[in-house]
């Protein structure tokens, strides 16, 4: 598997998880900076609460704040060729952006039909519901129907891309095996491992006693698992990262330079059945254990993967262009202010 991962175990709140993620991934993935627009932009008074219209959709204000509220927390700022005289204008105006461009690809979807089923949202509202560990106790502001409209929203987009842009993007055997053939570290052995970890959360702001608190905790479980005990159990029951927590621990394979380099040194120092020491990290501390160490990778071993990757690559381009088009035919207005 080819993994391009900036930390192992970042855990993100549900509110980042569920609401309006993808305005930041997705599209401002291929959006970064501002265009020219080529659909007119209008600005005019709308009712109390609405950001903006897209062809008749109004986007609430409520979802403004909350994406600046996202892109706050994850410490976003946009760059300089985004309008705005204050960093705080910036973001609003980025957030905004992406808000429309998010409608008018939701839009679009719907016009065509595209979306999950009934038991395809089932499936993912209780995964997410399942991996941040929250059961059908909702953070506060967050209910079951908005859980489920930001959702859908997310896998509508994903699908409409996937089936109007990303799925004809040709890769080929050249492009395959050239990739291959310039990245010949990606695919050494000596350069993948698979592991599994175990992460102990410092929040930001915490005390040094409560960091030494959670040093103890971890300490703790460290001594539990170089006693023996099963290793992906004690994973199961005290790590805070929520992706790989439930698969105990296991973080699959991953390649050298994938990882932040605490962590990634860390692991390649160990050797198959081997666990760490605390691990710290600006964010916390991590307990290792090396399942196994990679041998070469031929291509046809990672073709599958790297197909995904090639074409992912190409489909950024891909996909702001087919949003531009598709701006290019909507009609937004944006809320007056002043």
């Amino acid at each position: 598997m080819i993994r391009h991962t900036s930390k192992p175990g970042r855990a993100a709140s549900l509110r980042l998880a569920s609401a309006l993620v993808v305005g930041l991934a997705l599209l401002a993935g291929c959006s970064k900076k501002e265009t020219a627009a080529k659909g007119e932009v209008k600005f005019a008074k709308l009712p109390a609460g609405v950001a903006a219209r897209v062809d008749g959709t109004d986007i609430p204000t409520s979802d403004l704040d909350q994406m600046i509220s996202v892109m706050q927390q994850q410490g976003f700022q946009p760059d300089s060729t985004t309008p705005g005289t204050t960093p705080e204008e910036q973001r609003k105006n980025f957030a905004l952006d992406r808000l429309v461009e998010r409608q008018v690809v939701l839009n679009a979807a719907t016009a065509k039909g595209i979306g999950p089923t009934p038991a395809e949202l089932d499936q993912r509202v209780a995964q997410v519901k399942t991996t941040y560990g929250i059961g059908d106790s909702l953070p506060p502001g967050m209910t079951e129907a908005t859980l489920r409209k930001n959702l859908g929203d997310d896998m509508i987009i994903t699908q409409y891309f996937n089936k109007t842009v990303i799925d004809s993007i040709p890769v080929t055997q050249a492009d395959l095996q050239a990739y291959y053939d310039q990245n010949p570290t990606m695919f050494a052995g000596d350069n993948r491992i698979h592991a599994r970890h175990i992460l102990f959360l410092v929040p930001d702001g915490s005390t040094p006693e409560a960091k030494a608190a959670i040093k103890k905790k971890a300490e703790g479980v460290l001594a539990q698992a170089k006693k023996g005990e099963d290793f992906a159990e004690l994973a199961r029951k005290h790590s805070e990262d929520p992706g790989s927590a439930p698969n105990g621990g296991d973080l699959s394979w991953f390649n050298r330079g994938s990882m932040m380099p605490d962590f990634e040194n860390a692991a390649f120092a160990l050797e198959p059945g081997q666990i760490s020491d605390l691990v710290e990290v600006p964010y916390g501390f991590h307990i290792i254990k090396i399942e196994d160490k990679g041998k070469p990778l031929t291509l046809e071993e990672v073709k599958p993967d790297l197909e995904k990757m090639l074409r992912s690559q190409k489909a950024q381009a891909a996909v702001k262009e087919h949003i531009d088009a598709l701006k290019a035919r909507a009609s937004v207005t944006k809320a007056q202010t002043g």
